[in-house]
């Protein structure tokens, strides 16, 4: 079973290196998932990706060193366990500004015991080689975006949460949250990698 790159490397402390991508067409995917880049975020929250085009886009992706993770249009289970089922190795999921959502986000992405995603016959088990659903959950990747000013109030409990793997800061939504106030972003931001690197927990932006 092919080890989540992204997932060693943020552990050992290291940089990782990616780019998002909202090309619905597989073969503009599967030149992108070749050029290098630790990771791939494919957003279905922005850009007109369906869930038959996700397919496509996964199975391109597939065998590439490129960690493929998915921006769900929505934080809810269904949209993450959608994803996850198509062999994702990852999601973010947006607008996570409370410890009770980063949890459900957690909880969706793993199989029982340690969540409640639901056991499916989708393309993970192929992606995955067969693996028993338990021994899937240390592959795949949990992140949350953090990009309303409500988010940085709870930040230091949604870092709390157990199982979380990354925080991405979202610097426009945040802005607009807090009324495109230049000064107030950048505290929030300065206040929101500092309260990661305080939990342990990474940070993109």
């Amino acid at each position: 079973m092919r080890p989540n790159r992204v997932k060693q490397l943020l552990k050992k402390g290291e940089p990782t290196i990616g780019s998002w991508c909202g090309l619905a067409d597989p073969y503009a995917n599967e030149i992108l998932f070749q050029t290098g880049f630790d990771w791939i975020v494919i957003d279905t929250e922005h850009y007109p990706i369906g869930i038959e085009s996700l397919r496509n886009i996964l199975v391109a992706a597939d065998g590439c060193e490129t960690v493929a993770i998915v921006r769900v249009n929505n934080n809810r289970s269904d949209y993450i366990k959608q994803a996850l089922d198509m062999g994702a190795r990852g999601v973010i999921a947006p607008m996570v500004n409370s410890a009770e959502t980063a949890e459900l986000v957690v909880k969706a992405s793993r199989f029982p015991p340690d969540g409640f995603r639901s056991v499916g016959s989708g393309r993970w088990r192929f992606v995955f080689d067969g693996a028993n659903p338990p021994e899937i959950n240390p592959k795949i990747l949990a992140a949350v975006m953090i990009e309303h000013v409500d988010a940085v109030k709870n930040i230091d409990k949604i870092l709390a949460v157990e199982g979380l793997d990354a925080t991405f800061i979202g610097p426009t939504d945040l802005g607009a949250s807090l009324g495109y106030k230049s000064d107030e972003v950048v505290d929030a931001i300065r206040q929101t990698l500092d309260a990661c690197k305080k939990a342990g927990v990474p940070a993109g932006i």
